[in-house]
């Protein structure tokens, strides 16, 4: 799930796009059903061993389409109209509303029943809700609630903060941290929850961790402005949308406020890398060479921080600031699915598939427990994954499941129906982004909002009037 995939790739797309592009992907040998999703090489290899474990097991022949992210998109879009689309395919729940409205995937609400009654993988075993994101009413164009199932998923993430205690315990050895403010992993009540810093108290933080120690630069922080941005304006009370998904809220006074205090603190606080520093080392190599103390975990980066060693990169989950200690505070939570396309000639086989590769004991094996690829979708393995001490994750990875629970809120193009409006108000943040001290911003974060908003609403409305249109 590292990249988003487009939100909706129209059929008429599908037929103007050259089939070479896709070949093998949807091409099948024999009864063989074909499975088609991205990955980076470690996780591809680990799909390829559980796709095999389940012909293993199973007979069921698949044909594997195992390909990185780039460019994934375009090769779906090749085919998912043709007889050559996969028979199981990503989509995330961007995607579904158009997908279902162009009639490329099957419901699934009567398969998984099947499946379940014929002593196969339970339905009611995902993580409560996510099923949820998945669900879509093609009369009402409604999300959720009563609607169809469409896809089942692959995983859910979370996306907390995290602190690196190297560079913390170097603050605090030279005297650089406030004697007023508790060390991150004080942040804890008495039964063992998580607090949050306020902004007020990360802003200390961060300063206290901007130093140089033996000719080595450490940063307070390093965020990736548009996943970490989010945290801030949803602390505020702002959001980009109305909670019908109809009105843009950009312009709204807790929207500023909360990118208003982001964007200080990215570019004026003083903490950060600024942009030269940045096209030197981006945030993330910084991050992992343990020179900045505050950073973001999605679970997808697990495998990797925990590569590094603890004598560089000693990491452990916090929540993300939140406004004041009045406020609640919020992280990112996304999903991806695996739905079946309405061209499969095995759908029973192709959902079997999907669910084998999320639900399975063995993809809990490999993906969860073995390596941290993704948390474990079956609600029974949840209890074992968190207590298990030979999993490699951060002792207080339940965070991850405190912020899919309670402190999670989706990205915000996931329910509508394409980003187009969303991109028109990122294409020009640069307008009110300002570049430390040598600045080209013509306006500010308040006046940008006011000016952004009628373009992003006139776009939220074409992409409305095209569900409804079911174009």
């Amino acid at each position: 799930m590292k990249k988003k995939l487009v939100c909706f790739l129209t059929a008429a797309l599908a037929l103007l796009m050259s089939f070479s592009m896709f070949a093998g992907c949807g091409k099948k040998k024999g009864d063989a059903i074909s499975i088609f999703v991205y990955g980076q090489s470690h996780e591809l290899t680990i799909y390829k061993a559980l796709i095999n474990k389940f012909t293993e097991e199973t007979g069921i022949k698949v044909e594997a389409n195992l390909v990185p992210s780039d460019n994934y998109a375009e090769k779906l879009t090749a085919a998912i109209g043709t007889k050559n689309c996969p028979d199981v395919f990503y989509a995330d729940p961007g995607a579904i509303a158009g997908y279902v409205n162009n009639d490329l995937i099957l419901p699934l609400d009567e398969l998984l029943e099947e499946e379940k009654n014929s002593g196969g993988f339970d339905y009611n075993d995902y993580i409560d809700g996510v099923l949820d994101y998945y669900k879509y009413d093609a009369e009402t164009h409604t999300r959720g609630g009563d609607g169809n199932i469409y896809a089942v998923p692959k995983d859910v993430s979370a996306y907390p903060m995290c602190y690196n205690r190297v560079v913390v315990q170097k603050a605090i050895d030279a005297g650089r941290w406030p004697a007023d403010l508790p060390k991150p992993w004080e942040m804890v009540d008495d039964e063992g929850n998580a607090i949050a810093y306020t902004w007020e108290q990360f802003e200390k933080a961060c300063a206290a961790c901007y130093f140089t120690d033996g000719g080595k630069k450490y940063f307070g922080t390093g965020l990736i402005d548009t996943y970490a941005m989010h945290s801030w304006i949803w602390t505020a009370g702002g959001d980009y949308l109305s909670a019908d998904k109809k009105n843009v809220t950009v312009n709204e006074t807790k929207f500023i406020t909360g990118l208003q205090r982001f964007i200080d603190l990215m570019d004026k606080k003083g903490v950060s890398p600024n942009r030269l520093e940045m096209s030197d080392n981006s945030y993330y190599n910084r991050w992992l060479a343990g020179e900045i103390a505050f950073f973001n975990c999605g679970v997808w980066d697990v495998g990797a921080f925990e590569g590094v060693a603890k004598t560089t990169l000693d990491y452990s989950l916090m929540p993300a600031p939140r406004k004041d200690e009045n406020s609640e505070w919020y992280s990112y939570v996304g999903t991806l699915g695996y739905a079946v396309s309405s061209r499969s000639k095995k759908p029973d086989a192709a959902l079997k598939l999907a669910m084998y590769m999320g639900l399975s004991d063995e993809s809990y094996e490999r993906m969860s427990k073995r390596q941290v690829i993704q948390l474990p979708n079956s609600k029974k393995k949840v209890a074992e994954f968190l207590s298990d001490t030979t999993v490699k994750a951060p002792a207080n990875r339940k965070l991850f499941y405190d912020v899919i629970e309670s402190h999670g809120k989706t990205y915000p193009t996931a329910f509508t129906y394409d980003a187009t409006w969303y991109n028109k108000f990122i294409d020009g943040l640069s307008d009110c982004w300002k570049a430390d001290d040598n600045s080209s911003a013509k306006k500010t974060v308040s006046d940008y909002c006011a000016s952004i908003q009628s373009a992003m609403q006139d776009e939220l409305n074409n992409g409305i009037n095209n569900e409804l249109q079911g174009l």
